[in-house]
């Protein structure tokens, strides 16, 4: 297809082999990380869409699929910073949508950029979650334990795995509270068996993943940690609790994950905080943080 840019004709067609060696220069021109390519040559790649101009690739958008989230096609998308000018991204999104036979759309772009967020709202598509990653100096900051409850208690991840019905009891909750979540982005159907190898992540710290359990041996509330990208950061992951009116548990198991991580050498803490999530919004409210810019996720629906 060929459209005017301007006073430039743009040609859009689809993504091929042949236009690798485009693509590796674009990257390279703009200083794009290696993750387009690693997404073409994935198993969940399913099309992408190139924008040329005299034969020069100066976009390109690429649709994706999680077997985890399998309603949605992921996007991702890079236009070369000297051809912004010609407007080609709503060209190639309107490829990638005609593409896209049924489901949702998704796309997550940084708030600050500006340009995105108007060329997706032209296109349709609705802000559906604000992420926050911040990261926390554990050394810089006051920790104090203030909860007490002398009727529940703490366990961790690791010593519930040799009790099973606990940790039925505690994938189960994990799982209800994600999918309540992310109801606009509707989770694949699993079985206990599958939720439990995704608690056990590889990355887990299970002696830090703190449990609160009651006099009845119910589970109240979670809240798991897991090793950063480098030797000197922990990562918050997966909390929750059972009831909300029990949610102030949360940051004071996210405070004792603190103590424990700066025990034990650690001068960082970060996380991935939802904004459709109340247990997530508990913890970046709660605790010291500094104010972080915004991952937004967008949606398009595409119906049949």
């Amino acid at each position: 297809m060929e459209v005017k840019g301007g006073f430039m004709m743009v040609d859009v067609r689809r993504y091929g082999q042949s236009d690798e060696q485009a693509l590796q220069q674009l990257l390279k021109e703009n200083k794009a990380d290696s993750s387009y390519m690693a997404l073409i040559q994935s198993e969940k790649y399913t099309a992408a869409f190139g924008a040329y101009v005299e034969k020069r690739l100066v976009g390109i958008i690429i649709g994706w699929e999680n077997a985890f989230h399998p309603s949605s096609t992921y996007v991702k998308f890079l236009i070369d910073s000297q051809y912004r000018q010609l407007d080609v991204a709503p060209f190639l999104f309107n490829e990638l949508v005609e593409h896209v036979k049924r489901g949702f759309i998704q796309i997550s772009v940084w708030e600050s950029e500006k340009e995105v967020i108007h060329t997706l709202q032209m296109n349709q598509f609705n802000e559906i979650r604000r992420t926050y990653m911040p990261t926390l100096e554990l050394n810089n900051i006051e920790l104090k334990v203030q909860f007490s409850d002398s009727v529940g208690r703490i366990t961790t991840l690791g010593e519930m795995v040799s009790t099973p019905q606990l940790m039925k009891q505690l994938v189960r909750l994990v799982q209800q509270n994600y999918e309540e979540t992310h109801r606009a982005n509707p989770v694949a159907h699993m079985s206990v068996e599958q939720w439990e190898k995704l608690v056990m992540a590889e990355d887990i710290i299970s002696e830090a993943s703190f449990v609160y359990v009651d006099e009845k041996n119910e589970i109240i509330a979670y809240s798991f940690l897991h090793a950063g990208e480098d030797e000197m950061t922990n990562e918050f992951g997966w909390c929750g609790v059972k009831d909300l009116n029990q949610i102030d548990i949360l940051p004071y198991l996210a405070t004792e994950q603190m103590i424990w991580s700066r025990e034990q050498g650690k001068t960082y803490i970060t996380g991935e905080f939802d904004s459709t999530s109340p247990y997530a919004r508990a913890l970046y409210q709660d605790l010291p943080f500094q104010k972080s810019p915004a991952w937004l996720t967008f949606q398009k629906q595409k119906k049949d």
